[in-house]
């Protein structure tokens, strides 16, 4: 009877022992991957291997703050080092004599280059919610909305010339619009609980194709994934299939202004402005995209009231004003799931692969 309970108290302790040698196994491969995380997120790697950096960029000293980051706060922390040693951020919030020179030092000869960041980064400061971020947090908000529109600039000019090789000036736009409607993807909660149901009721009158739509903006992705990983010789696209994916894209526009019908957003081919913030703010989501697809409504509504160029204007803004949105989560460290790629439901990721990314405003 002895021999038995000392065998049971053998294996308990093996089994301990097992289980206490798995949980550090498995703290060790986080701290790795954190590590790894915090180091690819503030790298420059992939924006270089698209070519979207100049010849004589210069890397920032950031091996201190990475550091930093890995060993404690993770991502937010880096930021919040860069932020303060780049002198992005002082005391008193933003210091945009710093942001200016910060810009300037990581390319001496490309003013071009130079100029276009200058111009994210006066974005991302317009649009930062000053009353809802402290200002020690700011440095990472303007870090990473700057990165984030970033990537958006190079990702549009990499398709505005794959396109324009492939289509013309047509092409040149067909590859940026699918763009587009990829990065702007978060921005669909504003569209309210009855837009999916309009949307396929007006996809089956226009006869929009949306399988094609969304094998077209699958490529994007793929041809992305691949162009940023430093692969530059991929084939261009068949002209034929660029304007078969065009064909599509106007018919899905017209879909989308069906659906603004539906829903009292335009009357005819004029947008009604009142009616698209009124169904934003009745919608269920996060209050900061709320603010943010107010901020795109307003301001495509001045530039045009007519649909088509409402609906396209809407596109554009919208994948900027994700990045926007995840900076305003990163920098306010929003822990609340948010739909689309801001946070991702998994059911949500379901219904994108069923049919495109049909969001307006």
């Amino acid at each position: 009877m002895a021999s038995v309970s000392r065998l049971v108290v053998l294996v308990l302790v093996l089994v301990l022992l097992a289980t206490a040698v798995s949980e550090a196994a498995r703290r060790r491969k986080y701290r790795r991957r954190r590590r790894q995380n915090v180091a690819k997120a503030v790298s420059f790697g992939r924006l270089q291997a698209a070519g979207c950096l100049p010849a004589d960029f210069q890397v920032p000293d950031m091996a201190e703050c990475v550091a930093a980051g890995q060993a404690s706060g993770g991502l937010r922390e880096t930021l919040r080092c860069l932020a303060e040693s780049l002198q992005i951020v002082n005391s008193m919030g933003l210091n945009e004599e710093g942001i200016r020179n910060f810009v300037m030092s990581l390319s001496e000869g490309d003013n071009d280059w130079r100029g276009v960041q200058l111009g994210l980064m006066e974005q991302c400061r317009r649009s930062m919610m000053n009353d809802t971020i402290p200002a020690p947090q700011q440095g990472i908000y303007m870090l990473t909305c700057w990165r984030g529109l970033a990537d958006v600039e190079c990702r549009r000019s990499t398709m505005e010339k794959l396109g324009a090789e492939a289509g013309g000036n047509q092409g040149s736009w067909t590859g940026q619009a699918l763009m587009f409607m990829d990065a702007g993807v978060c921005m669909k909660p504003v569209q309210g609980a009855y837009h999916g149901d309009f949307f396929m009721s007006c996809a089956n009158e226009t006869g929009v194709r949306l399988p094609a739509i969304d094998a077209g903006i699958r490529f994007v992705k793929r041809y992305m994934a691949v162009f940023e990983s430093g692969n530059n010789d991929q084939a261009t696209p068949d002209s034929t299939a660029v304007q078969s994916v065009d064909q599509q894209l106007a018919l899905f526009k017209a879909t989308v202004v069906c659906v603004m019908q539906m829903l009292g957003e335009a009357n005819g081919d004029q947008i009604n402005e009142d009616a698209m913030l009124s169904n934003v703010m009745s919608s269920q989501a996060p209050e900061v995209m709320k603010g943010v697809a107010q901020e795109i409504i307003t301001q495509c509504a001045l530039a045009d009231r007519s649909a088509d160029p409402f609906i396209e204007c809407w596109f554009i803004s919208a994948a900027s004003g994700c990045a926007r949105i995840k900076a305003h989560m990163m920098a306010t460290a929003d822990n609340t799931p948010a739909p689309g790629r801001c946070g991702g439901a998994r059911r949500r990721r379901k219904q994108r692969r069923r049919r495109p990314n049909n969001q307006e405003g």
